[in-house]
Parts: C-alpha cells; structure tokens; sequence
C-alpha cells in the first residue's frame, strides 16, 4: 500500500520558499548535466585522438616489415614456410 503525504505550506511566503528551491534545484541539475556532457565529449575526443595515433604507430611498424621474401630452395628448414625471428 502506498502511502502518499501531501505538503502543503502554513504560509504563501514558506510556498513561495520551496517553490524557489526547487527551481534552483532543477536549475542545478541541469547545469550540472551539460557540464557532464561537455566533459564526456572531451574524453571521447581525446580516446579517439589516442586510437588515431595508436592505429598510425601500428601501421608505421607492419610498413617497416620487409616484403616477402623468398623460401629456402634447398635443405630441412625454410622450404615450405617462411618464418623469421
């Protein structure tokens, strides 16, 4: 069973009271939520910014592998697959 309360001031001066604080509050709220969404879009900036450069220094270092390069004509080792060290 639910219980409800209703509030309800003594005077028009404390009404006009609570009204003002919860305008306030609800002004609150909601400055504080755009400054929550500025600063979300700052830090996905800057993630995406540090997975650019991780993805160019990834790119970087498979462009420094050298190119194919040729099997072993001969012998046990390096005839069939090419792997380096």
């Amino acid at each position: 069973m639910a219980c409800q309360i209703d509030f309800e001031p003594a005077s028009p001066l404390l009404k006009e009271q609570v009204m003002d604080a919860s305008i306030s509050a609800l002004v609150n709220a909601s400055t504080q939520m755009q400054q929550t969404q500025v600063a979300q879009s700052a830090q996905i900036l800057v993630l995406k910014k540090a997975m650019d450069l991780q993805a160019a220094g990834a790119l970087a270092l498979l462009q420094a592998l050298p190119g194919n390069l040729p099997l072993a004509s001969s012998g046990n080792l390096g005839t069939q697959v090419n792997a380096m060290a």
